[in-house]
């Protein structure tokens, strides 16, 4: 597993420290804030309330306990910590799932050089641009289809190493790569980004990334989702690839931001294989388009190469609107290869954000899902409300 190839002013920025710098300017103190700049702990909640509905032509295509009509979606609260100038880490306990999932992640970086990162730990994997820039930052709701193939967290080392161009050329580009032979196997990937122009807050981004997972002793099986966390189905799916299974896999990914306009894409091709069965090609992908109703902009960093938090040029504290933003996204992913009866699944996806202020967003998305899948061939209707906190 991977993670995004940052320089280590860039990883400060974005872990940790998200509101101590606003807080020192204002000449206030960050009651969720503790220490000085070289050793502190920052906290910072991050809760998601959902609610929503369901809906199939055919009753095979959802059982009777899959449709979950409210839920906690995340209740995570995420501890920034600085140990010195060049060690920090990250804590994040999930509240919402405590007996299961205690700790969501835990990492600690130590960056011996701007540009080089070394990070031990429990982390994501960075093989794609929705899995890093995770749900606080997402454009929508929940990840896109080909989530499935893409790279998982796990424990591990990562090498991060990143450089940013000079201002008369402002690209950003750099590799990275991870061994993480702790427990399940072995898993390597690596990951480089490139923004090739940038115009002002414009930019257009580009980015590949491969993986490999060896001497699986966990089952791999892959799977669709009805379009929303909401709703806990799976369409289509594989049988497992186990046991010792294998897998290779490949990202491609382009986004852009100009003005009110934001665009996201990426398709994966994974390659798995098991020692007592054939190996199968799997693949999928999304495209996504945005655009703000408000003057508002979705900031992209080419130090991270992800998107940004929308800060509402006017939010509601200020005595404005915030900002409102519409978008449709198209997903795809076809496993069929592995056998017959696993299928294939396409969706649309219609959503409007609202974003009162930096740390509150209210959400409305409905994704139609057609499935092509032998005995189960049908569509699916799901419709989710959901209210998001980030400190």
């Amino acid at each position: 597993m991977t993670l995004l190839a940052t320089p280590a002013a860039a990883l400060a920025q974005e872990q940790g420290r998200r509101n101590r710098d606003v807080f020192i300017a204002s000449g206030e103190e960050d009651p969720l804030s503790i220490g000085d700049e070289d050793v502190y702990i920052d906290v910072a909640p991050f809760v998601e309330f959902d609610a929503g509905w369901s809906t199939a032509s055919r009753d095979a295509l959802i059982g009777p306990g899959d449709d979950q009509r409210a839920r906690i979606g995340r209740g995570w609260l995420f501890f920034d910590y600085g140990l010195g100038s060049d060690v920090t880490g990250l804590a994040v306990v999930n509240f919402s799932n405590i007996d299961d999932t205690p700790l969501q992640y835990l990492w600690i970086d130590y960056q011996p050089t701007d540009r080089l990162t070394l990070r031990f730990g429990q982390q994501d994997a960075n093989f794609s641009m929705q899995q890093r820039m995770g749900s606080r930052p997402a454009l929508f709701a929940d990840v896109a289809e080909n989530g499935t193939l893409q790279a998982p967290a796990a424990v591990g080392v990562s090498i991060l190493y990143g450089e940013i161009a000079s201002a008369s050329r402002p690209a950003w580009k750099g590799t990275t790569s991870t061994i993480s032979p702790f427990g399940n196997g072995i898993n390597l990937s690596g990951r480089a980004t490139v923004a090739p122009w940038m115009q002002g807050e414009d930019a257009v981004h580009l980015g590949l990334a491969v993986a490999a997972s060896h001497d699986r002793r966990l089952p791999l099986s892959y799977a669709g989702s009805a379009g929303t966390g909401i709703v806990d189905a799976s369409p289509v799916k594989t049988d497992d690839f186990g046991p010792r299974g294998r897998s290779r896999s490949a990202n491609a990914e382009a986004a852009a931001t100009f003005g009110r306009f934001t665009l996201q894409s990426e398709y994966t091709v994974l390659r798995a294989d098991a020692t007592q069965r054939p190996a199968a090609t799997l693949h999928g992908g999304y495209l996504g388009a945005l655009f703000f109703l408000t003057g508002d902009h979705r900031s992209y960093s080419a130090a991270t190469g992800l998107f940004e938090r929308v800060d509402p040029t006017t939010s509601l504290a200020q005595g404005g609107a915030g900002a409102v933003e519409v978008g449709a996204r198209v997903g795809h992913l076809d496993l069929g290869d592995a056998e017959p009866e696993a299928g294939a699944q396409t969706s649309v996806a219609a959503i409007v954000n609202w974003y009162p202020t930096k740390r509150f967003r209210v959400t409305a998305t409905h994704v139609r899902t057609s499935i092509d899948r032998r005995e189960r061939e049908g569509t699916i209707g799901s419709t989710l409300l959901r209210a998001s906190f980030v400190y």
